[in-house]
């Protein structure tokens, strides 16, 4: 079975009612019929770059879509803890 992941935009809205651009993934699983949408996450983050690099890597893995909200939680943590290493 293949898997394709892609960006999309959304829109956020901060406590102080401004709103700003953000990206999500969404995954999609290959069927007879062609493509199909089979998990989605919103609001990743601010920074298309990094999201964009996400993709990239799952369309490399071919990771489950059923997987994608736990992986991207994951990578989250990850980058924030690597950032907290950097700055101390």
């Amino acid at each position: 079975m293949k898997f394709l992941y892609r960006l999309f935009e959304g829109v956020s809205q901060t406590p102080d009612n401004q709103k700003h651009k953000t990206y999500g993934i969404r995954a999609y699983r290959q069927n007879g019929h062609g493509w199909l949408c089979a998990a989605e996450v919103s609001d990743i983050s601010s920074d298309q770059k990094f999201v964009l690099r996400l993709v990239w890597w799952y369309n490399q893995l071919q990771l489950a879509p059923e997987h994608l909200k736990d992986i991207v939680q994951d990578t989250i943590v990850y980058e924030n803890s690597n950032i907290s290493k950097a700055i101390s």
